[in-house]
């Protein structure tokens, strides 16, 4: 059995930082997954709220509007990879 709130506690004895943790983590897991570049990505506090935020700016767009928002947003990013 694992004593999770132990554990919790020894993580600021280990880390100094929410930035070091992060660090380490990812380190640990481009060994384990064997790769280069690994994203954390942020979580939301409330996903689901998150969602509907997103989903009720889409509700009054067409389908081709959102098709095209996406296209550029790929594009963007597209370049964006090519430059670094």
């Amino acid at each position: 059995m694992v004593d999770v709130e132990w554990g919790m506690k020894r993580l600021d004895q280990v880390y100094h930082s929410e930035d070091h943790l992060k660090m380490a983590l990812a380190a640990e897991l481009s060994q384990i997954y064997d790769e280069d570049r690994l994203e954390l990505i942020p979580v939301a506090d409330d996903p689901l709220a998150a969602v509907r935020a997103a989903a009720s700016e889409l509700r009054d767009a067409s389908v081709e509007q959102i098709g095209e928002d996406i296209e550029d947003e790929v594009k963007t990013e597209a370049r964006s990879e090519s430059g670094k």
